[in-house]
């Protein structure tokens, strides 16, 4: 299919391209939001009478200024690179138009402290799904055998200690052990 100009005219808001904008930017990698410009600029978000970290002028073509946070540790010039090129995609592609001006100030780095660390694995012990084959080679008797570990056996063969008054929940008795 051709492409064919009809004539007429579609208009633009500046908060339109504001939002197309934002939504690039807060997608690009390496940036943790927007800043305010200034102190009149967050006097104006607390209202709600504007938004925080973008600036649109539309006199002599499109124009942008962002303002940035960026993640703490991630090369600042490739954050920039990245929001420059999604920026001008975005415009491009819901517009139709080219971005005529860019400017990217970065406000901030923003340090996350990294998450806190795991607990500890628990110890190599018997585990709860295990069969009795396990169970006797943990506590020290050699899995040939057909006898399991008794009271004869010494408390502290190798694994923790057995309390033989109530069968393991959830494990089939083994080989010699009656059925309580």
């Amino acid at each position: 299919m051709s492409e064919r100009r009809i004539p007429g005219s579609a208009r633009v808001t500046r908060r339109a391209v504001a939002e197309i904008v934002r939504a690039a930017v807060l997608e690009s990698y390496g940036v943790t939001g927007l800043a305010d410009a200034d102190l009149a600029s967050r006097i104006r978000r607390w209202l709600g009478l504007g938004s925080s970290g973008v600036r649109v002028g539309l006199r002599d073509g499109i124009s942008v200024e962002l303002f940035l946070t960026v993640a703490y540790g991630v090369p600042v010039a490739e954050v920039v690179r990245q929001v420059e090129s999604a920026v001008r995609y975005a415009l491009r592609r819901a517009l139709g138009r080219e971005l005529d001006s860019l400017v990217v100030h970065v406000g901030g780095l923003d340090y996350r402290p990294a998450s806190p660390p795991a607990p500890p694995s628990p110890a190599a012990g018997p585990r709860a799904d295990a069969g009795p084959l396990l169970d006797a080679t943990v506590a020290g008797v050699d899995a040939g055998a057909a006898a399991p570990p008794g009271p004869e056996a010494p408390p502290d063969a190798g694994g923790p200690p057995r309390d033989d008054r109530q069968p393991d929940a959830g494990r089939p008795p083994a080989a010699g052990e009656g059925a309580a």
